[in-house]
């Protein structure tokens, strides 16, 4: 969301499962990613305005890792599953 919060929703419910204080800044891009290389599971990506891409498991929602070193804003993000390399 614009308030840097990765809300994860259950439609059938039409609730919230998990509100997460994820960016400093406002969220530009989430991708869902199944199967990534040296994990097991399903996977969140987040890209903000505040410069980072961070990786989220869809277990228990923590962090699992954290992209720096951006000059500016992260428009948006991309994963590319079992690619080796």
């Amino acid at each position: 969301g614009d308030d840097g919060t990765l809300k994860v929703w259950d439609l059938r419910r039409r609730g919230t499962v998990a509100s997460v204080p994820a960016h400093s800044r406002l969220i530009t891009q989430i991708r869902f990613a199944h199967d990534v290389p040296g994990q097991n599971g399903e996977f969140v990506t987040t890209s903000s305005f505040d410069g980072t891409v961070k990786v989220w498991s869809t277990r228990d929602w923590r962090m699992l890792s954290m992209l720096q070193g951006h000059e500016g804003k992260v428009m948006g993000v991309d994963v590319i599953s079992g690619a080796e390399g």
